[in-house]
C-alpha cells in the first residue's frame, strides 16, 4: 500500500480500501473557500507545484464499481475548480512560477517527492 493510499482511503486490516477519509463537507468548504482567494495581495515571488492532470490513484483498481463512478464524477468536479484555482493563481500573483506535474496525484510530495524537491532547490535558488 502506498503512503497516499493510506492518506486518502480508510484501509481494513485486511488490506481493502474502504471510503476516504476526509468527509464531503470538508472538500465542499475547501471548494468554497478557494473562490475567496486574493491572490493579487501576494507580492512575495511563489512558486506553486500542482498535480494536473492528476491521474488515478494506485489503490483504483481496488474499487468497486460503484466507487469508481463515484470517484469518475468527483475527479471532473476536481479537475474544473483546479483549471479555476490554477488560472487565478497564476494570472493574480505578479511573481509566480507554476509547475504542473501530470500523471501525479493530490499526495504529489510523497509520489514524487525527488522532483518536488529538485524544483523547489531551483526556485529557492533563482534558477
Amino acid at each position: 500500500m502506498t503512503a497516499d493510499t493510506c492518506n486518502i482511503a480508510q484501509i481494513s486490516k485486511s488490506g481493502k480500501v474502504g471510503a476516504v477519509k476526509t468527509p464531503a463537507e470538508i472538500t465542499s468548504a475547501i471548494i468554497a473557500g478557494s473562490g475567496l482567494a486574493e491572490f493579487d495581495l501576494i507580492t512575495a515571488p511563489t512558486l506553486g507545484i500542482f498535480a494536473h492532470p492528476q491521474t488515478d490513484p494506485p489503490y483504483y483498481s481496488l474499487l468497486t464499481s460503484g466507487q469508481k463512478q463515484q470517484y469518475r464524477r468527483s475527479i471532473v468536479v476536481l479537475t474544473v475548480w483546479q483549471d479555476d484555482v490554477i488560472q487565478r493563481f497564476s494570472s493574480g500573483i505578479k511573481r509566480v512560477k507554476v509547475i504542473k506535474l501530470s500523471n501525479s496525484t493530490h499526495y504529489i510530495y510523497l509520489n514524487n517527492e525527488e522532483l518536488v524537491v529538485r524544483h523547489m532547490r531551483n526556485f529557492l535558488l533563482g534558477e
